[in-house]
């Protein structure tokens, strides 16, 4: 579903319930009883088998007029430990990413929730209860990860090849239920410029421009399943 990206990218995306497509545009998923409130009593607690199957035979109508709250996890740290610029071109990507999936036609509001709010252990429950404090109808919950080849032979001195993969989930705050999961991995070059201090910033910048490409890519896919879950 996620088109190629620079490079000629590896990606993935699973759309609709970890299904590969909308739910929503079949007619007996549309008959289902409507889900009101999460069968989900904790990481610590299994659920049941009448409870699993009333999960599973229900159906999940996303809210129109939504309000989603992002969430950033392992993030905030690796920005702030490099330069001034590195620090912008990191908060401007988060931005950009915000205003694309603002829009949704079904989407009211979208923000970035502060780090201060995530819980020091971001589970499904607690989650679900930050993006209720937050009154958020849904919350985009994704991390991001990178790696860098140390050797290549088809790689100039002030070169390095890495790769950035973003995972996310779009959770259904009601419900509890993942009604969207998204991933992309890409390759990507770091060449060393005159802007950059030393090659540790060249890498960070190519890191962070190769993220923001992967998330302008995973927002174009919410905002399309968004817009189809409402149809």
């Amino acid at each position: 579903m996620i088109r190629w990206i620079l490079c000629a990218s590896m990606l993935s995306s699973l759309i609709g319930g970890c299904a590969t497509a909308s739910p929503q545009k079949h007619v007996s998923y549309a008959r289902r009883e409507r889900l009101q409130q999460s069968l989900f009593p904790g990481d610590t607690s299994a659920l049941g088998n009448d409870a699993i199957e009333k999960v599973l035979s229900g159906r999940v109508v996303l809210q129109d007029h939504a309000r989603i709250g992002v969430v950033s996890l392992g993030t905030q740290q690796y920005a702030q430990r490099y330069s001034a610029r590195l620090v912008s071109m990191h908060r401007q990507a988060a931005i950009s990413f915000v205003a694309q999936l603002s829009k949704a036609h079904r989407v009211d509001d979208v923000w970035l929730i502060p780090s201060l709010l995530v819980p020091e252990k971001p589970t499904v429950p607690k989650l679900r209860e930050m993006a209720a404090r937050c009154q958020a109808d849904m919350i985009f919950v994704h991390t991001v990860g990178h790696e860098i080849y140390r050797r290549s032979k088809f790689l100039a001195a002030d070169e390095m090849r890495g790769y950035c993969q973003v995972e996310g989930v779009l959770l259904d705050t009601r419900t509890g239920i993942v009604a969207m999961t998204a991933s992309s991995v890409l390759d990507f070059v770091a060449k060393e410029s005159r802007e950059d201090m030393d090659f540790s910033e060249t890498i960070r910048r190519s890191e962070i421009e190769a993220t923001s490409l992967a998330l302008e890519e995973i927002a174009a896919e919410l905002v399309s399943f968004l817009n189809a879950a409402g149809q």
